[in-house]
């Protein structure tokens, strides 16, 4: 009876809804809107995108997957700070 309902509720005769929810999915949704977006469709827009090099130019591709924190091999990193703001990095010579 209720795969009856579902059915009547997508409109098609072949498609049918599994109403249950999945524990595992539901630990990859967001509770609210990141900061840089409005709207949870413009939200959804952006993660829609596709970030290959097939669909993308090669400057798109390295901007979108530039790692947040860039440092060198071998080089200590600084601990944060507790005010919040990061300590600055230890200078580096070359010999």
């Amino acid at each position: 009876a209720s795969g009856a309902a579902t059915q009547k509720k997508t409109g098609s005769p072949h498609l049918v809804l599994n109403p249950r929810r999945v524990k595992k999915q539901a630990n990859l949704r967001v509770a609210q809107v990141p900061y840089p977006f409005t709207s949870r469709a413009q939200y959804e827009r952006y993660m829609a995108q596709p970030l290959g090099r097939e669909w993308n130019a090669d400057a798109a591709v390295r901007e979108l997957t530039r790692p947040a924190l860039l440092s060198r091999r071998g080089v200590a990193i600084a601990p944060i700070r507790k005010s919040g703001g990061a300590a600055e990095p230890p200078t580096t010579r070359r010999a």
